[in-house]
């Protein structure tokens, strides 16, 4: 089974402290990923915990730059319909802007997730982040955190938000085969600080498609050793 996009879902900007929005997943081999943005004010906020329908979703990584976080957590097999996505941050008596976001994907595989994952932080106009895929087929995720940017590479922006001062969107690119490196790249008007995660997706059908021929083989040579074609 491959991979293919499921669903997307994004706040808006000005979200301050922890927040919560719905997303909506359906299909078959499901993979959950949420991304977060935030800029921190005087004070390193960080997320402490990301849950679906009151699932703890695992963490992939944070990233920043200056006051500006970017994270990425995934979920196998959520539930499926609306539910909401809450994003709990370390303290919520200060100032703290966020934005977050969520991608479904279905043809997932539902274990050892993720296949690979990176992340970028700098000064730049150019900013990117490689992420160098184990299995064949994976699917790119990112999420970033930058002010008015604009996905390069042949990514497919899957949100973007955006204030006078910055913003934050995700990008996904994929298939990728076979398995190498997969840039994520995002373009900025002038020298500004940048986060951004990244993460590869494996199909179902990576790892199934040879156990299912290697218990063939071992089905027809027990066959033989019995003497039956």
């Amino acid at each position: 089974m491959a991979i293919a996009f499921d669903a997307t879902s994004n706040t808006t900007y000005y979200v301050k402290g922890s927040y919560s929005f719905i997303h909506n997943c359906a299909g078959d081999n499901r993979i959950l990923i949420v991304g977060d943005s935030h800029y921190r004010g005087d004070t390193n906020i960080i997320v402490t915990g990301v849950t679906y329908n009151g699932v703890a979703l695992t963490a992939i990584r944070d990233d920043a730059r200056g006051n500006g976080h970017s994270s990425l957590w995934y979920l196998i097999a959520p539930a499926t319909g609306e539910n909401a996505i809450v994003v709990t941050l370390s303290d919520d008596s200060v100032f703290c802007e966020g934005i977050g976001g969520a991608i479904s994907y279905t043809g997932a595989k539902q274990s050892g997730q993720p296949d690979a994952h990176n992340g970028e932080n700098s000064f730049s106009t150019d900013h990117s982040v490689t992420v160098t895929t184990i299995a064949d087929n994976c699917w790119v995720v990112s999420n970033c955190y930058m002010i008015y940017f604009s996905p390069t590479c042949g990514n497919t922006q899957r949100w973007n938000e955006q204030s006078t001062y910055w913003g934050a969107g995700s990008d996904t690119n994929g298939p990728k085969t076979p398995a190498g490196a997969q840039v994520m790249g995002w373009t900025i008007p002038a020298n500004k600080n940048g986060s951004a995660s990244a993460a590869s997706i494996a199909p179902a059908a990576g790892g199934q498609t040879i156990l299912d021929y290697e218990r063939g083989t071992r089905g027809i040579n027990r066959g033989l050793e019995r003497g039956v074609a």
